[in-house]
């Protein structure tokens, strides 16, 4: 029988010294035999080898394997001892590694129908990133990507996916198969990317992808972290992000499609661990993280969080809407990134109210033929603050800073600024509004962050005309009488359908959803630029609120960080008076994500009306689910497709001064 004919033959035969006893795998290219050495010491190791008349495109392949793991040695990549490339049947003596891919042990998850403990996966991905980091050119001991010193280079490896990476018995994560791999200064890098079947396109960034704009791609360690983004999701939730597709779906859902949120599968996840997966998976690689020891230190950040508060996995199939794209998310404060320093957790810092200074001329004294309406105004509000405090009390109420409200994660920067005081014009909002809206002023202010993320750079001064928004967002049970709109979700994590949840914020809707509803009203959704304005107005302020780190001025999430039970859910709007903006404008942090009118734009100098064709529309405002402050800033930009629903989103709608009437 000939050796084409015989998938055992190898067995028994001698390579590099070494006799194949068993076969342990097959892959496209190669096999995958047990080798032993017997001397004094029996010598266990994997031998590689290649199939019988493989092109020469796979024999450079195979070659071009050998040379990079000859380069790397590293605990979280199989160890690389020899290598035949160029005999009648190359091979590569590696390392014997006992224990299972992740791929299979995907599989017995999903057989068991359980979901993968966090702790678990988390645990893998960390080291994967390790190892990835290494292959990189990361130096450890200068702590940031090296320059390279002649006898290190900086290996992409172009296909991490669950088969790729393995568990062994003792808990150590091994990157193998490096016959994708290139080195980032080879010039003839590109002579395969991007075309099946030699690259894995379920997993290859959109950079990767060989288009008429993009002849010539070229891999970088951001495409490594994509891969690992998608990866992690698809472990988290036994799927893969864009679900089963051929190489053009795929194609199109790399440049296009966001990955869904872990929540609409995992009720359990956390919002860091979705912020996390967005950033690793952004489209736009410059938005990814640098590189992989900083998703990795993500990574073992979300990891210490979910100890602090440990959450029971999710049973088998937890999806709860038809649509599982989500908004995009990339950062988070308490998740270790650039330009980020790490927050302190204690209790809720005290907010201090700004002190009405009152002049000479206009204190009591000074026109004491007042003194009988003083009287008589202070017994009043004495009165209606009694009647307030009884009416509370009777209905079971807990007043927002009471002893039951979750404490802040966040101590307060040693340098925070005060809370700035708004101007009269902010104070003075009933304005030429309906009922339920509140006037924002013509005003001027500079957009955006230049301390925040790469999308909050690039703003400059904004002059936003006068116009109305609503002082709260839109209820369950104002979006019910709307009975042309779009009927909502109402599965489990969302409010419509829900009696106990009327004055809650509608959400499981889409902008599309919002548009609508808003235009029957005779409104709109406010623009990006107008939202922002509302939110900060006029002093630069950090939150909607002002500078004072997050507590009780907002319905939010930060029980994980100091092991408290986790929000489960939206508040009442209104309910937490605290969180009142510059304009007087309620909840404009947390409760539910808002949508805007706006198109997402990688960064405020580039105009929204230059993007009608965006596949995104902006989101602001962090949401009930937030654990982190980054996401509450006034100034965060998230993003969705206009069909997206989901139960963390949520709007509400503006007018223009000219609509009154």
């Amino acid at each position: 029988m000939s050796e084409d004919h015989a998938p055992d033959s190898l067995i028994g035969t001698k390579l590099g010294g070494f006799f194949l006893s068993r076969e342990l795998g097959s892959g496209g290219s190669a096999r995958v035999f047990r080798g032993e050495k017997s001397d004094l010491v029996t010598e266990v190791r994997a031998i590689k080898v290649m199939g019988r008349d493989k092109s020469s495109q796979w024999r450079t392949r195979f070659a071009q394997e050998a040379a990079h793991l000859q380069e790397l040695d590293h605990p979280n990549i199989v160890k690389f001892y020899a290598a035949s490339a160029n005999s009648g049947r190359p091979y590569m003596v590696l390392e014997l590694l006992e224990g299972q891919t992740l791929r299979a042990s995907l599989k017995e998850w999903a057989l068991g129908k359980t979901m993968p403990p966090y702790d678990d996966v988390l645990e893998i991905m960390a080291q994967v990133s390790e190892g990835l980091a290494y292959a990189h050119g990361f130096d450890e001991q200068a702590g940031k990507s090296a320059t390279q010193p002649a006898s290190r280079k900086v290996i992409v490896h172009r296909d991490i996916k669950p088969e790729n990476i393995f568990i062994t018995d003792k808990g150590v994560t091994k990157i193998l198969d490096f016959g994708l791999a290139k080195d980032v200064d080879d010039p003839d890098q590109n002579t395969t990317v991007g075309a099946p079947p030699i690259a894995t396109y379920a997993y290859l960034a959109p950079e990767l992808l060989r288009t008429t704009e993009n002849p010539n791609p070229k891999p970088t360690p951001q495409s490594d972290v994509y891969a690992l983004g998608l990866t992690l999701y698809e472990a988290l939730t036994l799927k893969h992000p864009f679900g089963n597709l051929d190489f053009l779906g795929f194609a199109e859902a790399h440049r296009k499609t966001l990955v869904p949120m872990l929540r609409l599968v995992r009720q359990d996840a956390p919002e860091s661990l979705d912020a996390v997966i967005r950033q690793a998976t952004a489209k736009d690689w410059t938005v990814r993280y640098r590189t992989a020891k900083e998703f990795g230190a993500a990574l073992r950040a979300v990891q210490r969080q979910l100890r602090l508060s440990p959450q029971p996995s999710a049973p088998g199939n937890l999806a709860v809407t038809s649509n599982e794209i989500g908004p995009g998310t990339r950062t988070t404060a308490d998740i270790p990134i650039v330009k980020r320093s790490p927050q302190a957790e204690v209790s809720i810092a005290k907010i201090k109210l700004p002190e009405r200074v009152v002049s000479d001329k206009q204190s009591w004294a000074a026109r004491p033929w007042m003194v009988p309406f003083y009287i008589v105004s202070a017994s009043a509000l004495l009165l209606g603050v009694f009647a307030l405090w009884k009416n509370i009390s009777n209905s079971g109420v807990v007043p927002v800073g009471s002893s039951s409200s979750i404490p802040s994660a966040v101590a307060p920067p040693a340098s925070s600024p005060p809370t700035p005081e708004p101007s009269a014009s902010a104070q003075a909002n009933s304005g030429p509004c309906p009922s339920g809206m509140v006037f924002i002023p013509k005003g001027t202010f500079k957009i955006g962050s230049e301390d925040g993320e790469a999308d909050e750079k690039g703003g400059g001064d904004t002059t936003v005309e006068a116009f109305c928004m609503d002082k709260t967002e839109v209820t369950v049970e104002a979006y019910a009488g709307c009975k042309d709109c779009p009927a909502p979700d109402t599965q489990s994590v969302c409010n419509a359908g829900k009696k106990d949840r009327l004055t809650h914020p509608i959400n499981c809707v889409d902008w599309n959803a919002a548009t609508k509803y808003c235009e029957k009203n005779g409104k709109r959704l406010p623009t990006e630029e107008e939202w922002e304005y509302a939110a900060r107005g006029t002093d630069g302020r950090k939150y909607p609120w002002g500078n004072d780190p997050p507590g009780n001025q907002l319905c939010w999430n930060p029980g994980y960080h100091v092991g408290q039970s986790k929000r489960l859910s939206t508040c009442e709007v209104g309910s937490f008076p605290k969180g009142e903006s510059f304009y007087k404008v309620l909840d404009l942090a947390g409760n539910v994500w808002e949508w805007t009118s706006s198109y997402y734009t990688t960064n405020h100098s580039q105009a929204s009306k230059s993007y009608p064709n965006s596949n995104f529309c902006m989101i602001r405002g962090g949401s009930w689910g937030s654990d982190t402050t980054s996401n509450v800033r006034a100034t965060d930009r998230f993003w969705g497709a206009p069909s997206d629903r989901y139960d963390s989103v949520g709007f509400r709608c503006a007018r223009g001064l000219l609509q009154d009437g």
